[in-house]
């Protein structure tokens, strides 16, 4: 398959998204042998998700076949990474991960750093989103998220959404927190839920008028088919 990555200056990136509050791409990180001590925030922002202690880093694989062959961070159950604070970004807020769940009983992709915006797998069909009061539950084919997915989340008050691979899986209310930073790989700091699998790429928008480009670019760079 093509590169689109490297047809610079030719067509639509993920780069070219608006509204772009962070974004980590698994390539471009800083190692402590490797392991990922910093996951860098490619907008302009620079909030990059830190780690300090070796044992809790996630892993980098430099070429992962689940993923067309690209890069990956993979964690085991025990390795998160977190931004700092910052101020409270109002709704909607989207995020669009490229993942692979290898355990999906309650496994928390990521959370803010205050304990908002949870996104999570509670068992085989679920995937659970979370503003810290309201719980939006959406219903996904058993086992569906053990394969690799391109999985948004729209938190909008009463209008929140989840989809796979562009396909909308539910609408419904998931609160009305905004994004206060970023806790990627557990649940509200409390050692929870800890993600097990792998993260090519990850995305924070205030704007969704970008996910049909956004959805196709990863469909074609990372091999997931829209369905």
């Amino acid at each position: 398959m093509r590169d689109w990555r490297a047809r610079a200056g030719r067509g639509w990136n993920p780069e070219d998204a608006s509204g772009r509050i962070w974004h980590g791409r698994a390539d471009v990180k800083t190692l402590v042998s490797t392991k990922v001590s910093s996951w860098t925030d490619l907008t302009s922002n620079a909030r990059h998700a830190t780690q300090g202690t070796d044992a809790a880093r996630w892993v980098y694989n430099a070429s992962n076949s689940n993923f067309n062959n690209k890069p990956t961070l993979d964690a085991t159950g025990v390795n998160i990474m977190a931004t700092t604070a910052w101020s409270v970004i109002a709704q909607p807020i989207v995020y669009t991960a490229v993942v692979r769940f290898s355990s999906i009983s309650s496994k928390a992709l990521l959370d803010n750093v205050t304990g908002h915006n949870l996104i999570q797998c509670t068992n085989t069909t679920t995937v659970q989103i979370y503003d810290g009061v309201k719980i939006l539950d959406s219903t996904v084919p058993s086992n569906k998220m053990l394969n690799t997915n391109i999985l948004t989340v729209v938190f909008a008050g009463a209008s929140s959404k989840v989809y796979v691979n562009s396909v909308l899986k539910n609408t419904g209310d998931a609160g009305t927190n905004g994004s206060e930073g970023l806790l990627i790989g557990e649940f509200g700091q409390l050692h929870l839920n800890q993600f097990q699998g792998s993260l090519a790429e990850l995305m924070v928008q205030n704007h969704t008028g970008d996910l049909p480009a956004l959805w196709s670019y990863y469909s074609q760079y990372y091999g997931i088919a829209l369905t």
